[in-house]
């Protein structure tokens, strides 16, 4: 990926700054100079404006309700910033359905992002209408906002709103690089349950230092964001982000083989999380994929579906068989 594009200052003309600088000062205090007349005479004039106003307002007909509410929208529009600004951030026209980043180094399939957002409209759904609270215990709750609503919105807003500004889509990128970390973290928070950051247990203490390694990775790209003009956001610190990656999974594998009592749905679990989907992140998904980013063994479809989705199918596969292990650790009927 290219580093940043934006934020190029330009150089004034040789010879020009000081006559540009005397005559802005001029204009500058030519400004002033009008704005205390124009203050003066207001105030001098201020009971005559009143009367006038009165009258004025006695003879115009009332605004319509329609050009009010008009009037009030230019009024927010300029408070907030014009639809314009807005427009140039992405190209919403596009969304979802567009073919390159706004790196415009990486390809994206048609297919990228929309998993991710159809498994997080629906758990946003159920979660923000109290359902899920209604009927799960709070350790569910709390993986199935950290894992499957959180990190995929993160995707949503990486993968499938096509990003015109280059500093927009590096934060998207920072976000769903926090957002992986968080869920792993916020696993395990949930395996240690209720008050784990003051428990003593061992799953607790795997939680709290998971939970750290998450806060450190969201000081170390913040400065990654704000040097991203020196290095691409991808590349900044990426031994570093891998090695938080690495040891979230450590973690959550000791909080889940301390947790889980059925010995085989462990080792299902462990098998497909912590060796087949990082294995095969780095073998074809990783912008340095040893085998060119082919889906081997998995299909793919040029333009359309790639070694990425492929992946993020077993990540949703490997989440919903965690939820269905937390589900029977805590007892709850619904889903076990």
């Amino acid at each position: 990926m290219g580093g940043g594009r934006d934020g190029i200052a330009r150089r004034p003309a040789r010879g020009g700054g000081a006559v540009a600088d005397a005559s802005r000062g001029r204009i500058d205090a030519m400004g002033a100079r009008a704005r205390r007349r124009s203050n003066a005479d207001r105030r001098s004039d201020g009971s005559s404006n009143e009367a006038g106003a009165s009258s004025q307002s006695d003879d115009e007909e009332p605004r319509p309700p329609a050009h009010r509410a008009v009037s009030s929208l230019r009024k927010a529009s300029s408070s907030f910033g014009s639809f314009e600004k807005l427009h140039e951030l992405a190209d919403w026209k596009q969304v979802g359905l567009h073919k390159r980043y706004a790196d415009q180094a990486l390809h994206r399939p048609i297919a990228r992002g929309w998993i991710h957002l159809v498994v997080a409209s629906g758990v946003s759904a159920i979660v923000l209408s109290g359902v899920l609270s209604s009927v799960a215990p709070a350790p569910v709750v709390t993986f199935v906002v950290t894992t499957f609503m959180l990190p995929y919105w993160a995707s949503v807003g990486l993968h499938w709103i096509p990003w015109r500004k280059r500093t927009a889509h590096d934060i998207a990128l920072v976000c769903d690089f926090i957002g992986i970390s968080l869920g792993f973290s916020g696993q395990t928070a949930s395996w240690a349950g209720r008050g784990w950051i003051r428990s003593r247990t061992f799953v607790a203490a795997a939680a709290r230092l998971n939970a750290l390694c998450t806060a450190s990775l969201v000081a170390v790209m913040t400065v990654g964001l704000l040097k991203r003009k020196k290095q691409p956001v991808m590349l900044y610190k990426r031994k570093f982000r891998f090695a938080v990656v690495g040891a979230n999974m450590a973690l959550l594998a000791f909080a889940e083989s301390a947790s889980i009592a059925d010995r085989r749905l462990n080792v299902f679990i462990q098998i497909l999380g912590k060796a087949l989907v990082p294995g095969y992140f780095l073998r074809c998904v990783a912008v340095d994929a040893k085998i060119g980013r082919r889906g081997w063994p998995l299909p793919t479809w040029d333009g359309v579906w790639s070694a990425h989705e492929n992946w993020h199918c077993a990540i949703l596969l490997l989440h919903c068989t965690q939820l269905y292990a937390m589900s029977r650790h805590v007892g709850w009927e619904v889903v076990a």
